[in-house]
């Protein structure tokens, strides 16, 4: 077993993440831990233990009280030379290539892509939610002290990136689901003749 506080974060690590995705990181962790073993963190060396792989995962495991981990989760670079280290960084985290949404659509259900989603992949929302599924409509209704009732049909169209960063502004600014239907309201309300 190696102690994790023997490991140090890089602290010129070019990489950042969401709160969003360090959780849904640490959740795969708890889920699939020995995936770590095919996924090592990565350390220049022993004599230097400075983490080129995985400070990600490595905060995750700290954040999850992990104080020890197998010696098959992390791997030393020290046979590369510095700059095939400082390419490595970078390497490491390239994601090349995209992901074929017809063939998604062929293997998979509803069910096991949104699994796949919770794995920190982005799959587009119609591949997750089919026509006949009600989890994505939502009944807004304004009831007022004039006892007014209408009702709205609201249609939206985001991109995947304005969903991602809306997800981290959302808990950011500590918003829930019924603070955002409150505030559709409004602004259907100021905009009735839209």
């Amino acid at each position: 077993m190696i102690k994790l506080s023997k490991l140090k974060n890089n602290p010129n690590n070019p990489r950042k993440i969401s709160v969003l995705d360090f959780e849904k990181l640490k959740e795969n962790i708890v889920r699939h831990p020995n995936i770590l073993k095919i996924k090592p963190l990565v350390i220049d060396s022993w004599e230097n233990p400075i983490l080129l792989a995985g400070n990600q995962r490595f905060k995750a495991l700290k954040d999850l009280g992990y104080e020890e981990i197998s010696e098959d989760w992390v791997r030393t670079a020290d046979t590369l030379t510095e700059k095939e280290k400082n390419a490595f960084v970078f390497l490491d985290n390239n994601a090349f290539g995209e992901y074929d949404y017809d063939i998604l659509k062929e293997l998979y259900n509803e069910d096991d892509l949104k699994e796949i989603e919770s794995w920190g992949t982005d799959i587009p929302n119609y591949l997750l939610y089919n026509e006949d599924n009600n989890d994505i409509t939502a009944d807004f209704s304004v009831n007022k002290e004039n006892d007014f009732t209408e009702k709205y049909e609201l249609v939206i169209k985001i991109s995947y990136l304005e969903v991602s960063q809306f997800q981290e502004n959302r808990e950011l600014y500590n918003l829930n689901k019924e603070s955002i239907n409150l505030k559709i309201i409004q602004l259907l309300n100021e905009n009735k003749n839209v």
